[in-house]
């Protein structure tokens, strides 16, 4: 295999050469190695490599934000590459760069800049976190195929390019290559089972469909061979699983939230509506309650589940190894902070960081170089995706997200391949029979899925688990509405 090293005190792993070698044999390709693999450092190399050979290229990068902080160290320490960088707020450009990078937020307002380098030569794109586009309603969809128009090379990034959404796949590959995949009716023909279920909507009855199944998927696992390399490196992952009873009190005012809390609202005659809330609502609701954010519980006094988040963590710090706590929402985020923040010195934890959606991207990042032993992190979504954080190795789902995708990305914040651990532990709370329990069976079965993502050796997973329409609807009602 040829070493495409090109700073030799940072030398490429053998797995990353031979992600470049399949890349540079394929104009459109997908890198699907998994986190902590050095995605962006290979795929940049590769980059060099080609404008090495081809000066009259340039490379347009398009990434989220929160992305900007990698990117700008491989090119700034590693390869010694100049770059611009056009963000939604500003554009930082410097004249003699040949990479360009351009946050999804910003593709729209810089269109115009993207087409003016194209005249000045060639362009070929970098796409990170390609999952991002796999809804083809969407604006950034919609720019993101403006822009990747006006170059034949493209070569994505995502550490999970199949996940359990198999339609956002197909988008994706139309994306990488238009037409690849025919047009998605023929896709959805060939690879999914549907059934037409009957509901009544404002009186009439429809037909809804549903995704019960799949098909063919080994012949679609033959297809992405040609497009995407999926390489990952064999992690030592414990997971846990720990629950609490639930309550009098919480439980009570479970059942309330799961009949649907009512609230008031004022139609155009000034008149007062009381309505209840929706069932997306509801789970919002249902999970404020188990994560004392609800007004009646008062917060006064710490919750059978916030007092087992305290021992695991507790025993983390007293190896003096770090946590990060992964949560969906901003009320429970709140929450912990001041659980945390209250029982900092009895607990020895050394430092207590946040990384959300409402932090600038500068702040988020600052936490990589920061985190020290018995640091908490309480982590977000928006924490997810394109951030190291190996100098811990424990995961704990406070919340379990309903996605898997968020599971794996999530775990991936610590299983990497720079990591001085030789084991990382996840775990799961949860209170006994609620949303909980819910969520947690919910990842459960796709522990294949996530088995292969993250621990087993692939060039795709065949197992695209849907649960069936039963087996759903009987995990709602005994968890969740009654």
């Amino acid at each position: 295999m040829k070493d495409y090293t090109i700073n030799k005190n940072i030398p490429l792993e053998p797995v990353q050469n031979e992600v470049i070698e399949f890349l540079s044999k394929r104009p459109r390709a997908i890198n699907a190695s998994a986190t902590g693999l050095g995605k962006t450092y290979a795929t940049l190399t590769l980059a060099v490599h080609f404008m090495t050979r081809h000066p009259e290229y340039q490379c347009i990068i398009l990434c989220p934000a929160k992305a900007n902080k990698a990117f700008k160290r491989e090119l700034n320490t590693k390869l010694f590459e100049r770059f611009s960088l056009y963000t939604a707020s500003k554009a930082s450009v410097d004249p003699k760069s040949r990479f360009h990078i351009f946050n999804y937020s910003s593709l729209h307002k810089y269109f115009d800049t993207i087409l003016s380098i194209k005249g000045s030569g060639q362009v070929f794109f970098l796409v990170d976190e390609s999952h991002y586009l796999q809804n083809p309603e969407s604006q950034l969809y919609k720019s993101a195929r403006l822009v990747l128009s006006l170059g034949q090379i493209r070569w994505f990034m995502t550490a999970t390019p199949l996940g359990n959404s198999l339609e956002g796949f197909y988008w994706m590959m139309d994306l990488l290559n238009p037409g690849c995949l025919n047009s998605i009716e023929w896709f959805k023909n060939r690879y999914q089972i549907i059934e037409y279920r009957k509901m009544t909507r404002r009186g009439r009855l429809v037909k809804i469909p549903e995704v019960v199944g799949y098909r063919n998927l080994a012949e679609l696992k033959a297809f992405a061979r040609n497009y995407i390399i999926i390489r990952k490196r064999d992690y030592n992952l414990q997971f846990f699983y720990r629950s609490v009873e639930t309550e009098p009190l919480v439980m009570s005012l479970y059942k309330e939230a799961a009949r649907g809390l009512s609230y008031e609202m004022t139609d155009s005659d000034g008149n007062k509506i009381t309505t209840i809330r929706g069932h997306g609502a509801r789970l919002h609701d249902l999970q404020r309650v188990l994560d004392n954010c609800h007004p009646q519980l008062g917060g006064t006094t710490f919750s059978n589940k916030e007092k087992e988040l305290c021992k695991l963590i507790m025993e983390k710090t007293k190896i003096n190894e770090s946590l990060l706590i992964y949560c969906d929402y901003y009320d429970t985020i709140d929450r912990l902070e001041y659980v945390l923040s209250t029982l900092q010195h009895k607990m020895n934890i050394s430092k207590i960081f946040k990384i959300t959606g409402k932090q600038p991207p500068k702040e988020r990042a600052k936490v990589e170089d920061q985190l020290i032993p018995r640091s908490i992190v309480i982590v977000s979504s928006a924490g997810c995706e394109s951030i190291n954080l190996q100098k811990a190795n424990n995961v704990c789902f406070y919340d379990t997200p309903f996605a898997v995708n968020d599971v794996i990305q999530m775990v991936g914040r610590v299983a990497r391949m720079d990591s001085t651990y030789d084991t990382m532990s996840v775990y799961f709370l949860e209170y006994k029979g609620t949303i909980d329990t819910y969520k947690k069976e919910l990842i459960m079965k796709h522990s294949t899925l996530i088995d292969s993502v993250l621990r087993r050796e692939t060039n795709l997973p065949t197992e695209v688990l849907e649960i069936d329409t039963k087996t759903s609807r009987e995990m709602k009602n005994k968890y969740l509405w009654k």
